[in-house]
């Protein structure tokens, strides 16, 4: 893998994609290790994940609308009173992220598209999660809304700890994390990798 930003990485250099063939592996399924010219980088699979589709969710919501699939049973959910107006609060925002939401009825909304970059199997529990972790966020965070939107799906969409990744999974999040603005800290402020020198 080869990175386009290395201005970020304080100094690493990757191997060219020919010399770094079989050098990523995976740790307890938590961490990402990949060699390098001058030693190891240790990633946390997680929080480099988050950092990836916080920046890629938070560019849909201030510039572009999210691709959005069509859900093969459209899903009712019925929310409280100050749940409701919540979703009606960010409705927008939600649509950009590639949401198809509609009113239907007294506190009850419709669930008819997700954004076309998640493998979803439930609908519901996608969307009543991710309002859960937008309510936390707005608790606990003095943010836009948009910022608390971004956070909250990178946190219900990103790969979790436990999960088994192929080669070319763990490379392509090497890759875009490098190609993030900030790709050294995680949501929570705790960094996403370190580096292992040969010495």
């Amino acid at each position: 893998f080869t990175s386009h930003d290395t201005g970020n990485m304080g100094g690493l250099k990757f191997p060219d994609r020919s010399e770094s063939a079989g050098t990523t592996f995976q740790v307890e399924m938590n961490y990402i290790v990949a060699q390098m010219s001058t030693g190891l980088l240790i990633m946390d699979q997680q929080a480099a994940h988050e950092r990836i589709l916080y920046e890629r969710y938070l560019k849909q919501l201030t510039q572009t609308a999210g691709a959005s699939q069509q859900c093969l049973f459209p899903q009712h959910i019925q929310l409280s009173q100050a749940d409701f107006a919540l979703v009606m609060d960010i409705k927008e925002e939600l649509h950009s992220l590639g949401f198809v939401v509609l009113e239907f009825g007294k506190d009850t909304v419709l669930i008819q598209g997700v954004p076309a970059d998640i493998q979803v199997t439930n609908e519901k529990a996608l969307f009543e999660g991710l309002l859960e972790q937008y309510k936390h966020f707005k608790s606990e965070l003095t943010l836009d809304k948009r910022e608390i939107l971004a956070r909250s799906m990178a946190k219900k969409s990103s790969i979790k700890r436990g999960t088994k990744l192929n080669s070319t999974e763990m490379e392509t999040i090497v890759g875009q994390l490098f190609s993030c603005s900030q790709p050294n800290y995680g949501l929570s402020g705790n960094k996403t990798f370190i580096k292992l020198g040969l010495s």
